[in-house]
This record gives C-alpha cells, structure tokens and sequence, in this order.
C-alpha cells in the first residue's frame, strides 16, 4: 500500500501544499528548519493513526483545516480526509472519512505486530541494539561481505559494545522491514529528522535498508539537507500559520503518548505475561465474529488451506459490517490454546497459500483489507518451538452482493460456525439484502 498524493489546506504553518509521492521509492520532502516538514509527517499521521495528537487554538473566528489524502493498494483508490472544523464553543470538531484501506491500516497500527507509520530521532531509543541474524537475512549480501560493515554489525549487536543512535536507528530499520515482508498490509514508512545524522557506514547501511522498505511499499523521508533528487521542496512560512489554522501536529503531545506506551510495554517485559500460553483459555466466546478450529493430523497447512477462504467468505456475508477472526490452533469445545504445529518455512508458505486463496474470492477484496498473524505459543513463559496460533483477520463489509469462494459457493456465518448456502437461499438472502420479494 502507498500514499499518492497528499494535500494540506490551512492546516498547521499551511496555507495550500499538495504533494505527489511515488510508490516502491524513497520520496525526499526537503525544506529548511522551522519549515513544516514535522507538521506535514503529522498531518499524514493524524489522517491514517487519529487525531490523538493534534492540538487546536480554539475560537469560531478561524477557518476549517483540511487534510487529503490518496491511498492505494493494487486497483483500489480510497481517499481519506480529515476535516478539522472550529465549534462555537471554542473547541474544534474533527472528523476523519475512509474506507476499508484506511480502516485495515488502523487495525495494523492497533495491534501488537509493531509496524510504524512514523520514524522520528527521538523515539529511538540508545539502548536498542541490532538483531545480526535479522540484518543477515534482510541485507544484500554484497554489503554484508565489506570488512566495515561486518564491524559495525558486530559492536552494534554486541551487549557489551556502546550503545549509539547510530545503532538504535539502523536496529529499528532492521525491524521494520522485517515486519512488513512478514504482513500482507505493508505501511508506509515516514522517516522524520533521522538520517542527516548519518555518516559513513551507517548512512550506506541505513540507505539501503530505506530501499528494501521502498520495494515493500514506500518511504518518505523529511529532511533539511539539501537533496538534488528531492521530491518536493517546503519554503519557511512568512508568518507562524498557527495563528490562523484550526489545528497542528504537536510531536510534544505524541512523545508522551508513546512515553507512556513505552513505559507501560517496559512493565511487561519485566514481568511478562504472555498472550499465547499453551493450555491457557481465552475468554471470546465463539461468535459472529469469532470462530475457533483446531488443526488435527499432520498436514496442517492443507488443512488451513481447505477452509480458510470459506470462513472468510462467511465473515463477509455476515452483513452487519464489523470485523471477524478466525484462530487456528484454539479448540473450539473449551476455548484452549493447543497450538498448530509449523515450521519457520511453513509459516511462510502459509501465508503465501492464504493469500493466493483469498486472492480468488469475488467480489475481489484488497489484500491489503485482511491480516494474516501468526503468533507463537508459550509455556511457562517460554516459547514453544514451532508452535503457533493462526489468526486471520476478515474486514468488515457491507454489499448488497453476495460474496462466494473461487468455486463460486456462497456461506453465511452462524453462532456456531458457517452455512453453505442452496442456490434458493441465495436468492432468499440477496433479496432480503436489497429489499426485494421473490414473490414479484
């Protein structure tokens, strides 16, 4: 997925900015200090995360501010809008439009995978010190194979070496592109005030990390270095626009949100309490919404394969649009974790299988609109090897149409499962969704 186009209207230090960002590319917004390259990652953030952290200045007298912006994933366009809009009262009102692609990346940012929409220097953190088996597996090999590169890999994943921004940045890099080659919804990644701080090995290191993100989605980097390839230049505003704009990003705002995250993430890993506990129950009762399998025999992957795209198709026609799940490795009968058993490269081949499996549903659904997780099970604290949870994640929908597998049947979700449903059911249903009678 990527961003296409972007437009500001009197929205922190702007008055009217629009800018056309590339997909599979390093797209280099330059301007000056104090020019509004924060304000512009932010507004992009507010659109896509909320608006938790913007500040407004209050009073009826100001105009509306305006965020657009276009989102792409293969053949669907879906263009999200903030609409910040000064009340009587003296607050502002914002509101916040999008579809099924803006909906999917909220539900990426909520959930516990990690994938940043936002990279900025001070959330990098000095003690964060580089995954070497990552950085292998993820780097040319041609960069690996240079004498300094290896060096520096190896002070920076060193837990006696000393720990650097140098290190934190290129470890948080590693990270995120591990992270979206393992999801089918790949963000866009926003590199604010970081690599102008980069020198020698490290900029060669971390450049060609932006690439390999770059070729997964897209990036865009902000920065005050003068940059003959930039995609687009901000000039210093004349005046301080806060003045006369409804609302701005306030990064001051958002690092205390994350500082509170972060402290409350540091708790836990004091003293974990792990998510996915062999023999442990979740309390989700099978719904609508929710649906349990366990995987018997030794063919799991096939297992999975056979029905995954007939629960999702279920999940769709469900009707009332709100998002659904289905867990693998969870026994429905009493809800205990018992885990499917997979090895490192089953787990790629599995989401290879659904994808290609829910590729073939019609209507088409955006594979960007689904999530396919793998979780790992734990016992006693200490995770199983090769045994894993199964969650896919359907979105929710809302068509008059009926959605059916690639061999065209039709099912409904229930309380305890699905319903393949008869061609007169299937009429029965459409009508009822459309308002129809089958007796005109």
């Amino acid at each position: 997925m990527f961003i296409s186009n972007v437009e500001l209207r009197e929205f922190g230090p702007f008055t009217a900015e629009s800018v056309q960002l590339a997909p599979n590319a390093i797209n280099v917004i330059e301007g000056p200090n104090a020019s509004g390259k924060t304000q512009f990652a932010g507004a992009i953030l507010a659109a896509l995360e909320g608006p938790g952290a913007l500040c407004s200045k209050g009073g009826s007298g100001l105009g509306r501010s305006c965020v657009t912006l276009d989102l792409v994933s293969g053949n669907v366009v879906e263009r999200v809008i903030l609409v910040a809009s000064p009340l009587s009262t003296g607050k502002v009102s914002v509101d916040i439009s999008g579809g099924e692609l803006a909906s999917a990346v909220r539900g990426v940012l909520r959930a516990t995978s990690g994938q940043r929409l936002l990279l900025s220097a001070w959330d990098i953190g000095g003690q964060t010190r580089v995954d070497l088996a990552s950085a292998r597996e993820l780097l040319p090999i041609g960069l690996l194979a240079q004498a300094e590169t290896l060096q520096f890999f190896e002070q920076a994943s060193s837990p006696g070496g000393s720990a650097s921004f140098s290190a934190g940045s290129i470890a948080v890099l590693i990270e995120q592109l591990r992270l979206r080659r393992q999801s089918p919804l790949k963000l866009p990644l926003l590199v604010d005030d970081v690599c102008y701080k980069w020198s020698g090995r490290t900029k060669e290191i971390g450049q060609a990390l932006l690439q390999a993100i770059a070729a997964e989605s897209q990036v865009i980097v902000f920065t005050h270095q003068a940059d003959s390839q930039a995609t687009y230049r901000l000039q210093r505003p004349e005046a301080d626009r806060k003045q006369s704009s409804a609302i701005w990003f306030d990064n001051e705002k958002l690092r205390l949100r994350q500082r509170t995250s972060g402290a409350s993430t540091r708790r836990q890993a004091q003293a974990p309490a792990p998510r996915w506990p062999l023999g442990g129950k979740l309390a989700k009762q099978e719904s609508r919404t929710c649906e349990y399998k366990e995987v018997k025999g030794d063919r799991p992957l096939n297992s999975i394969k056979a029905v995954v795209d007939q629960y999702v198709v279920a999940f769709l026609n469900e009707g009332h649009g709100r998002q659904g799940s289905i867990f693998w490795g969870v026994r429905d009968e009493d809800h205990s974790i018992v885990g499917v058993r997979l090895s490192r490269a089953d787990c790629d081949e599995l989401r290879r299988v659904v994808t290609e499996r829910l590729h073939q549903i019609f209507p088409p659904i955006a594979p960007s609109a689904y999530t396919i997780e793998v979780h790992s099970v734990s016992d006693e604290g200490a995770e199983v090897t090769d045994l894993y949870v199964v969650e896919v994640r359907v979105p929710s929908a809302k068509s008059r149409l009926l959605y059916s597998t690639g061999g065209q049947e039709v099912y409904i979700k229930t309380d305890s499962g699905k319903r393949r449903l008869n061609p007169l059911e299937i009429q029965k249903e459409f009508a009822l969704r459309n308002g129809l009678s089958l007796d005109q």
